[in-house]
């Protein structure tokens, strides 16, 4: 496949759409999870770009829907910093954790898809995290980083579960009355340090 340096041919086929060319590699014996040069899947590229039949054939395969590259991006990180609804919504259909964190291998700031889905203005993929479940440390966070890129959507959807969450309800996306807590709220144990910059994917190649 040309144009494809370090890749395998299901990443390039992948990285560009080809659908077809997809299917048959992996009924050819192609590696579902074949990384290339910086430790990239074939998923983590098609959802980085925004391809939605090829993501799902790679999930259908077995690929990993947590994979981390060398630069610390998922499958989900990349799909909400590039504003693609339909794959997220894939992705956290086959599990894929909303509250999933990585630091920046070079930069060493944290990256979290609630926040790059802020930083980028995608507020339909921040309702959908949302409504996944992410910790209320994440929210604070990411909150602060959404009121600083000045986009009012995202940043009334995150104040809105805070404030919902922290007054009990766990239906942070319901705008009625909360009704009794519940006890499924995530273990804020695991969100990112309150020092971390809320940095978008840095690479994804």
């Amino acid at each position: 496949v040309g144009g494809c340096s370090g890749w395998a041919p299901l990443g390039g086929a992948c990285l560009d759409g080809h659908f077809e060319c997809a299917r048959y590699l992996l009924e050819s014996g192609a590696t579902v999870d074949v990384k290339n040069e910086h430790g990239s899947t074939p998923l983590l590229r098609a959802c980085y770009a925004g391809h939605l039949e090829c993501a799902r054939l790679l999930l259908q395969s077995g690929a990993d829907v947590g994979a981390v590259n060398d630069m610390c991006a998922t499958p989900l990180l990349g799909a909400c910093y590039k504003g693609a609804t339909a794959v997220a919504r894939l992705l956290l259909d086959a599990h894929a954790d909303p509250d999933q964190w990585t630091r920046d291998a070079e930069t060493g700031t944290a990256l979290w898809p609630l926040a790059s889905a802020c930083a980028r203005g995608h507020p339909a993929i921040v309702e959908m995290l949302l409504a996944a479940g992410v910790g209320r440390e994440t929210m604070r966070i990411t909150l602060d980083h959404a009121e600083k890129r000045k986009h009012p959507e995202c940043t009334r959807l995150v104040r809105r579960a805070l404030e919902q969450t922290e007054s009990g309800c766990t239906t942070a996306l319901d705008d009625g009355p909360c009704p009794s807590p519940a006890s499924t709220e995530r273990a804020d144990a695991a969100a990112p340090p309150a020092s971390a910059s809320a940095s978008p994917l840095s690479a994804a190649d």
